[in-house]
């Protein structure tokens, strides 16, 4: 009678998994810390090449792998969120007076008598007197009184230009 003993943990089936579940781990980790985005890339490069260096014991392999993945996904976190970002129109919430140019970028939505626009910004002039500065991101507006759709109100693809305070949104397009 043959008898296999159980050296270690048997992961092989499970591998995929295990690095997806490193990278959220990883993104989720980074959205707590904010650490910086260089540093992650740096350590993540260094876990590669540890891997490399480890070749023979595949358990180290696999957990230095899962740490490279796991620094990767906070990398990809801190790259991809409006934090550094000065150009981002989230930075301008809540401030002062705007006006804002940019496009209609989906259908309006019709909401009781309102219509609610989804555009993305393009420039940003902060008081009359200051110069227009470019700017990124998508916001939602919301314009009142109307009751039915209007074919002269602005439609997707019509360039718009708003007047006020930016404030957090409340629905379903967040500020990005």
């Amino acid at each position: 009678m043959l008898q296999r003993t159980f050296s270690g943990l048997d992961l092989r089936g499970l591998t995929l998994v295990l690095v997806a579940t490193a990278w959220l781990a990883g993104i989720l980790l980074d959205s707590f810390l904010l650490l910086p985005s260089l540093a992650l890339l740096i350590a993540a490069g260094a876990a590669f090449v540890g891997m490399l260096l480890l070749r023979h014991d595949a358990q180290v392999r696999l957990v230095t792998l899962l740490i490279a993945c796991l620094l990767l996904g906070a990398w990809r976190y801190t790259s991809g969120s409006p934090g550094d970002d000065p150009q981002a129109i989230s930075h301008f919430i809540g401030l002062h007076s705007l006006t804002i140019r940019g496009s209609v970028s989906d259908e309006p939505k019709l909401q009781g008598r309102s219509r609610i626009l989804l555009i993305t910004v393009s420039s940003m002039q902060s008081g009359s007197s200051s110069a227009l500065q470019d700017v990124h991101g998508q916001l939602e507006a919301l314009t009142l009184g109307a009751g039915i759709e209007t074919p002269y109100g602005p439609n997707y693809g019509d360039s718009v230009e708003l007047q006020g305070t930016l404030q957090p949104a409340l629905s379903a397009y967040p500020c990005r």
